[in-house]
């Protein structure tokens, strides 16, 4: 036996080995077995697991190449872990009601409310900031945000380079370019109903340079007042297709703007407007997320709303006890501004019937001016009459130049003495005559009656009926005609058919509207009250200025330096104009002009006679022609609350508080 083999029985080399019978025989059994197990030889059972170790190795080797899957998902609680974005800022405006239009270029569509949506989301050249020292009480200052430069390039012909930054664009993308600027000018030129339209009408030509990026505007002579014209642009690639153009279109929408702010909504039946931060603006973002100008309804549902602050800033039309109520609530600033609309009651002296300045004299005398200044205002304690011509209660240097009063007695007689009959019968009769036209309107005869050849004196009043308080103010004004025996009815249209058809076609014989105020003063003389305003002439685009039109004299029954000189007689021209010629549209609404004040007209808009003198010369001529009955200026109720700051209570007249509404932040909830 070997040594291992010794070790394993447990002996020892040490000491004698003593083998047991009964052992050595087992083992010789033992050697004499088949090399089996359970049957199995072991040189298979060998190879048996020679195999299986094979095979489990692989199982190893290609556990070991496979990619590990990935874990299992574990749910996340989402919004624990990332905090919901901010709700932007919303400052709530209330206000009276959203207006008639949002072209603010339009008689028809001027409301506070439309000049602060104007300003806030059209592009302007230059925008208004306060000056006490200007004549209008604002200087205008070029907007860096849309231009890099406007200059006088030359002065023959009269040349002005506008040159627009080239990220300035649309909200649709568009950019805001030079066709903007041509677009603008020409429908303030052939459009009629628009504000002012004088300062356009001198323009000759706009050139489009540097791919739309430059507009050089020509004009026809020198013009000091360029820098009030192309404000509040509007988009022409947009306007120009949209149903009902410049002078309907924009109605009830702005689809495109161009300012720090967007049109979100508008919701004429609730009036409200929401507009948006414009993230497409190419200058300083503005800070108000969102503003909403919504419809603040009566004194007390304001004061609440104010109180509680669920309405941050308020401007509305309201009496000394809706004053009193804001001012009274703690930390709320309050005042009174006025508004850049002025009311008129216009009279067409080129009606036969008005020809005579003693018959308009006597009209106009017969108004009490007073009342239909409250209804306009909509109270009596806070009405700022208008008694000027050209100047507005809001301009630095105005004074009332007004002549006193006329009593009825006296405007009667000025009637008998130009041939009318005076019959003051309370009990007359209503029926119309065998001459008098069947109206549909109200009864023609209140108290007594006003005729001549047996045609009572009749007056149709025409007024936008998109404006109540226009409508409001012609209705009263025909019931105090009425009154005296004047057949006097109101007619309101749409605008467009008011300003165009109406007037083209002698449908009216007075209206009743809102004109602007805190503009240009020379180029509000030459508009309403210009020669060159009376007629639809062809411009000329040869840079020279047109000529003034001629026509006969005045009416021989009023003699002497004061007589207005009437519109020049229409003629068929020998050839129409040409498709596409641009074709200027009258602006003076009176229909008469007085040729020996033209001249004074003309060196105010070019800049050769200081304007105060000019005004001072012609202010009572034009009081003489008996043509324009000046009512009041708009004013509103504006007010702060303390969540809000930034606020300006005092703004430039043409834009109101929200000049800096961009600048405007919410501390409060």
């Amino acid at each position: 036996m070997s040594a291992s083999a010794r070790e394993c029985n447990g002996t020892a080399k040490s000491g004698p080995v003593f083998r047991n019978p009964v052992t050595l025989a087992a083992r010789r059994a033992a050697r004499s077995l088949p090399d089996t197990l359970m049957g199995v030889p072991r040189p298979i059972r060998r190879l048996c697991l020679t195999i299986g170790a094979l095979v489990s190795l692989s199982a190893l080797v290609l556990s070991a190449c496979t990619v590990s899957p990935p874990p299992a998902p574990q749910s996340t609680d989402t919004p624990h872990n990332m905090p919901p974005p901010p709700r932007p800022t919303q400052i709530i405006m209330g206000i009276d009601s959203i207006g008639a239009g949002f072209n603010p270029h339009l008689l028809s569509d001027l409301s506070p409310v439309n000049a602060a949506i104007s300003a806030l989301v059209l592009p302007s050249a230059f925008r208004p900031v306060p000056d006490p020292n200007s004549p209008t009480g604002s200087r205008w200052e070029m907007d860096p945000t849309l231009l890099v430069s406007a200059d006088v390039t030359n002065e023959n012909p009269f040349t002005v380079t506008y040159k627009i930054r080239p990220e300035a664009q649309w909200t649709d993308n568009a950019p805001i370019a030079a066709d903007d600027f041509w677009y603008l000018w020409r429908q303030m030129v052939s459009q009629p109903g628009v504000v002012d339209p004088a300062g356009y009408d001198l323009i000759t030509g706009v050139q489009s340079l540097e791919g739309g990026k430059q507009a050089v505007v020509t004009f026809a002579q020198p013009y000091p007042g360029w820098r009030e014209l192309f404000n509040n642009i509007l988009p022409a690639h947009i306007v120009k297709d949209v149903p009902g153009g410049f002078a309907a279109g924009l109605a009830r929408a702005l689809p495109v703007t161009g300012g720090q702010f967007r049109v979100e909504n508008i919701d004429p039946q609730r009036d409200e407007i929401l507009i948006a931060r414009n993230d497409r603006y190419w200058g300083p973002p503005a800070k108000p997320g969102l503003i909403l100008f919504r419809r603040a309804g009566a004194p007390a549902a304001l004061a609440d709303s104010v109180r509680n602050g669920d309405t941050q800033v308020a401007q509305v039309h309201g009496g000394s006890a809706a004053f009193a109520q804001l001012s009274a609530i703690p930390d709320v600033r309050t005042a009174r501004i006025v508004t850049p609309r002025v009311m008129q009651l216009t009279l067409r002296a080129n009606e036969p019937k008005l020809a005579d300045a003693a018959v308009r004299k006597a009209i106009l005398g017969l108004l009490d001016v007073d009342l239909l200044a409250a209804v306009g205002a909509g109270s009596d304690n806070t009405v700022t009459l208008d008694q000027a011509q050209i100047r507005s209660p809001s301009d630095p240097g105005y004074v009332p130049t007004a002549p006193p009063a006329m009593t009825t007695q006296a405007a009667l007689a000025l009637l008998a003495g130009a041939g009318y009959q005076i019959e003051s019968n309370t009990s007359a009769s209503t029926a119309p005559d065998a001459t008098t036209p069947v109206s549909t309107g109200p009864p023609e005869v209140i108290r007594g009656r006003i005729s001549k050849d047996g045609q009572q004196l009749a007056l149709v009043i025409g007024v936008a009926a998109n404006d109540p308080t226009s409508v409001a103010v012609a209705n009263t004004a025909a019931d105090q005609l009425r009154n005296v025996g004047i057949a006097a009815t109101v007619l309101a249209l749409d605008p467009v058919t008011l300003y165009r058809d109406a007037l083209n076609n002698n449908q009216v014989d007075a209206i009743v509207g809102w004109h602007r105020a805190g503009g240009n003063l020379a180029t509000l003389l030459a508009s309403r009250y210009g020669c060159p305003a009376l007629q639809t002439t062809p411009v000329s685009t040869a840079g020279k200025p047109p000529a003034n039109p001629t026509g006969p004299a005045g009416p021989a029954s009023s003699p002497g330096p004061d007589t207005p000189t009437p519109p020049p007689i229409s003629t068929q021209p020998s050839r129409p104009p040409e498709p596409g010629a641009l074709v200027q549209a009258p602006s003076n609404l009176t229909g008469i002009c007085d040729r020996s004040i033209q001249s004074n007209i003309d060196a105010a808009l070019n800049g050769t006679k200081n304007i105060n003198d000019v005004i001072t010369a012609v202010e009572p001529r034009l009081w003489n022609m008996s043509t324009v009955l000046p009512i009041l200026q708009d004013t509103t109720i504006v007010g702060a609350g303390p969540s809000v700051q930034n606020v300006s209570l005092s703004g430039a007249v043409p834009v109101g508080i929200v000049g800096d509404a961009g600048q405007w932040v919410k501390t409060g909830p």
